[in-house]
C-alpha cells in the first residue's frame, strides 16, 4: 500500500505516472499544435526547405473537427439515478436527478462539457472535476460544482497502474497548479515556492506569465465500515447517524437483523511543490476520486492505455496536400503568362491595336508582313498545370475524410445533389465512425454521475431547503432531510433522506431537449391532420413545446380548460392541480338551473302568503291598540267627573269645622283614587308597550325567515 505521508513516495509516484504517460500527452501536444499553432500544419524540416518558395495551407482537418464536435454539442447528455437497494424510492431518485441536473445548472455544465468533448476530439484527451464549495460569499451551505480542467494534457497526472476508460481504478491523482509567486505565499505563507517539474519536451508558445507550478493531490485512503439492516427493511451505514437514531428504533421495536463489514475509500485532498508537502490532509466528501478523464479511441494494449484524437491518422495526408496545394498555387499563379512571340516590323504602326488584343472584339487584326520571319507570329502558352500535383491534391483530401469518417454529406459538400434518401445513407455512415465521441462522453459522465450520487447525501446532509430542476427546465424547491411525524404510524420520519438506500447513475444522449420539443410537435401535428380529436386531447403539449413569446401563457390557459373539461387524466395532473380537484370533489355539486328556477318561484309564493299574513297581523294589532286607547280616554274621562265632584264637596264643607275631619278623609279618599287611576294608566301603557315589541319581534322574525328563504332559491 502507499503510504501517503510520505512526500518523496509520493512525488515519485508523480515522477513515473509522468512517464508512463509521456508518449501519449506528446502525440496529444502534436495533434493540438497541429489543429491550433499557427504553421502547425508544416513540418519544421519542410518551411526550412521551402524558403523562398510558396507555402499555403489548405487547412481540411478543423472543419471535421467541427461537425465532429456540432454534432456532439448538438445532442443533451443526462444523467438518469435509478433506484438498486436498501430504502431507495423512484421518488428519492427523481430528488437525486434533480439536484444533478441544478448542480450543472449553477456550474455551466453545458459550456464544460462542450470544452470537454471539443478537445477530446481535438487530441483524445480532456477532464474535468466535482468541487464542493460556497455558490457565493454570502451562502452558508456548500454546494457541489462541475469545473474545467484546462490545459489537461500538461496538468493532470493519474495513477501509473490506472487503465479503466474512466480512471475509477487509480488511487490518486495529481492536477498541477499554476499560480503567481503573489498567490502561493497568500495561500501558504512562503516565499520561496519551487515548481514542480514538467513532462514536455518543447514548448509552443514562449511568451508566458511569471508564474510557478505547484501540485494538487487526490489520494484514496481504505476504511471499513459496518453496513446494518434493520428490522424495517432499512439500510444503514454503522456511524454517529446510525448511533442517534438507535434510541428511536429501540422504542418503535425495530432492530437489527443483518450486518456485514466492507471496504470503502474516503478521499482527501493535500497541496505540494518540489520540495515538500505545502498543508496537511484536508478530508473531502468524496469515496471516489473527483477527476474524471475522457479519452477518445481509448484502448489498453500491452497493459497500456492509449488513446488519440480524430485528425491523428489525418495529419500526414494534410500535410502532403498541404505541399501539393502550394505547388498547383506556384505552378498557376505565378507562372508566366501566355504570349505572342513576333518581329518589330510585324508590331509596327499596330501598337495601339495590340495593346487592346486581349479586351477588343474585333474579328480582324492586322499585322506588317516580315520577310525575315515569313512563318508570322509564334504563340507559346504559359506554364501547364502538373497534372501529377493536381491528381495528388485530389487524393491527399479524400484521404483527410477517409481518416477521420468524414463524408462530403457531413460536411454540407452536396456538390452532386443527391437525393435526400442517398444523403440520409451517407451520413449514417459517416455517423457510424464518429459515435465512438459520443460514447467516450457517455463514459465520463457515467462516472461524474455515480460520483455525484456518492456524495450528495454528505454534502446535503442538513435539512434546508434546494432547487431541483425538471428535465424541461421547470424548477421547484424541496425541502431535505426534514423531519416530521407521520399521522397515521405516529413514527417519526424524515422528508427526502438521501442517506436511505443505494443508487445507480448512468448517461444517456439524445437529441438536444429543444429539437425533441420541435419532433414531438411535428410528429403530434401530422397525426392531428390524419385523426382530428387529437387537437383537444394535446392542445396543451403543442402549445407548451412552442418557444416563442408568451405561448407559455397560452399553453397554461389551454390547460386549465382541458383539466375543467376533464380531458386530463387526474394521474398527469401536477400535484397542485390533483390537490385542486380532490378539492372540487369534496365540495357539493351544483344545483339544477331547473331546480334553482323552481326554487325561486317557491321562494317568492312564500314571500307573498307570508306579507299576506303580516298585514293581517298589523291590522289586528292596530285594532287592538285602538281598543286599549279609547278604554284609556273613557277611564280618563270618569276619573275627571268624580275629581270634579270631590272639589264641590270639598268646597261645600270646608265652610263648617265640623266637617274637617271628614274632608281630611275624603282628601285621602281622592288621593288613592287618584294614585290607582295612575297605575291603572300606566299598567294599560306597559301592555301596550309590551305587545308592540312582540309584534314588532315577530315580524322581524318573519321578514328574516322569507329573506333567507328567497336567498337560498335564488
Amino acid at each position: 500500500m502507499v503510504d501517503y505521508e510520505d512526500f518523496q513516495v509520493m512525488s515519485a509516484e508523480r515522477a513515473k505516472s509522468q512517464d508512463v504517460n509521456d508518449d501519449m500527452r506528446e502525440s496529444a501536444r502534436e495533434q493540438l499544435y497541429f489543429v491550433e499553432k499557427v504553421d502547425g500544419q508544416w513540418e519544421p524540416d519542410i518551411i526550412q526547405k521551402m524558403s523562398g518558395k510558396p507555402r499555403y495551407t489548405d487547412d481540411r482537418c478543423n472543419p471535421i473537427l467541427d461537425s465532429i464536435c456540432g454534432e456532439i454539442e448538438d445532442n443533451d447528455f443526462s444523467i438518469k439515478v435509478t433506484p438498486s437497494s436498501g430504502k431507495a424510492s423512484k421518488d428519492t431518485a427523481a430528488t437525486f436527478a434533480g439536484l444533478i441536473r441544478n448542480i450543472e445548472s449553477i456550474s455551466s455544465a453545458d459550456l464544460i462539457y462542450s470544452t470537454m468533448a471539443r478537445m477530446m476530439v481535438t487530441c483524445g484527451m480532456h477532464g474535468v472535476e466535482l468541487e464542493q464549495d460556497y455558490i457565493d460569499g454570502d451562502s452558508v451551505d456548500q454546494d457541489l460544482f462541475v469545473r474545467d480542467i484546462p490545459d489537461f494534457i500538461n496538468r493532470v497526472w493519474f495513477d501509473q497502474s490506472s487503465i479503466a476508460q474512466n480512471n475509477e481504478d487509480a488511487r490518486f491523482v495529481f492536477i498541477d497548479e499554476n499560480i503567481t509567486k503573489e498567490e502561493f505565499k497568500d495561500k501558504f505563507d512562503d516565499d520561496n515556492p519551487k515548481s514542480v517539474g514538467s513532462s514536455a519536451r518543447s514548448e509552443a508558445y514562449t511568451d508566458k506569465p511569471d508564474i510557478v507550478t505547484i501540485s494538487r493531490c487526490y489520494y484514496k485512503k481504505p476504511i471499513k465500515i459496518d453496513i446494518v439492516q434493520m428490522s424495517n427493511g432499512a439500510v444503514y451505514r454503522d456511524d454517529e447517524k446510525l448511533a442517534m437514531l438507535m434510541d428511536e428504533f429501540a422504542a418503535q421495536g425495530i432492530t437489527e437483523t443483518k450486518r456485514r463489514t466492507r471496504t470503502t475509500h474516503r478521499v482527501y485532498q493535500r497541496w505540494m511543490d518540489a520540495s515538500g508537502w505545502l498543508n496537511e490532509p484536508q478530508e473531502t466528501v468524496f469515496e471516489i476520486l473527483p477527476v474524471f478523464g475522457c479519452y477518445a479511441n481509448y484502448k489498453v494494449i500491452d497493459g497500456k492505455a492509449v488513446m488519440r484524437g480524430a485528425i491523428a491518422k489525418a495529419m500526414d495526408q494534410q500535410r502532403v496536400h498541404n505541399m501539393a496545394f502550394s505547388r498547383e498555387v506556384e505552378e498557376v499563379v505565378l507562372s508566366p503568362r501566355a504570349k505572342f512571340w513576333g518581329t518589330p516590323e510585324m508590331r509596327r504602326g499596330h501598337d495601339k491595336t495590340l495593346s487592346t488584343l486581349n479586351t477588343n472584339n474585333h474579328p480582324w487584326q492586322d499585322m506588317n508582313h516580315d520577310p525575315n520571319m515569313p512563318q508570322g507570329p509564334m504563340f507559346l502558352g504559359g506554364a501547364q498545370v502538373n497534372q501529377g500535383l493536381s491528381q495528388l491534391s485530389q487524393m491527399s483530401a479524400q484521404s483527410i475524410d477517409l481518416a477521420t469518417g468524414a463524408f462530403s454529406p457531413q460536411l454540407a459538400n452536396n456538390a452532386n445533389l443527391q437525393s435526400g434518401v442517398a444523403l440520409d445513407a451517407q451520413i449514417e455512415k459517416s455517423n457510424t465512425s464518429t459515435v465512438k465521441y459520443y460514447k467516450a462522453v457517455q463514459v465520463t459522465l457515467t462516472a461524474v454521475g455515480k460520483c455525484l450520487v456518492n456524495c450528495i447525501p454528505r454534502s446535503y446532509d442538513a435539512t434546508r431547503e434546494q432547487l431541483i430542476l425538471e428535465e424541461d427546465g421547470q424548477s421547484e424547491m424541496v425541502m431535505l432531510n426534514q423531519p416530521y411525524i407521520d399521522e397515521q404510524t405516529g413514527q417519526k420520519v424524515t422528508l427526502n433522506d438521501l442517506s436511505l438506500g443505494e443508487y445507480d447513475a448512468a448517461c444517456s444522449y439524445g437529441p438536444a431537449f429543444k429539437n425533441r420539443q420541435q419532433a414531438t410537435t411535428d410528429t403530434l401535428l401530422a397525426h392531428m391532420a390524419v385523426d382530428p380529436s387529437l387537437v383537444e386531447i394535446s392542445r396543451d403539449i403543442v402549445l407548451a413545446n412552442s418557444s416563442d413569446p408568451g405561448m407559455d401563457l397560452v399553453a397554461e390557459r389551454a390547460r386549465a380548460l382541458q383539466i375543467q373539461n376533464k380531458v386530463i387524466p387526474f394521474d398527469q395532473m401536477t400535484d397542485e392541480e390533483q390537490a385542486a380537484e380532490q378539492q372540487k370533489a369534496q365540495q357539493p355539486p351544483p344545483p339544477d338551473p331547473n331546480m334553482l328556477i323552481a326554487q325561486a318561484e317557491m321562494g317568492k309564493a312564500e314571500a307573498e302568503q307570508l306579507s299576506a299574513q303580516t298585514k293581517q297581523q298589523e291590522s289586528q294589532f292596530n285594532q287592538q291598540v285602538k281598543i286599549a286607547e279609547h278604554k284609556i280616554e273613557n277611564r280618563k274621562l270618569a276619573l275627571a267627573e268624580q275629581e270634579q265632584r270631590l272639589d264641590v264637596q270639598k268646597f261645600m264643607r270646608e265652610k263648617d269645622d265640623k266637617y274637617n275631619v271628614e274632608a281630611a278623609k275624603i282628601q285621602q279618599e281622592q288621593q288613592k283614587i287618584d294614585n290607582a287611576a295612575k297605575a291603572q294608566v300606566e299598567q294599560l301603557a306597559l301592555k301596550l308597550t309590551e305587545l308592540e315589541l312582540k309584534f314588532q319581534t315577530q315580524l322581524n322574525k318573519e321578514m328574516e325567515q322569507n329573506t333567507k328563504t328567497v336567498t337560498h332559491s335564488v
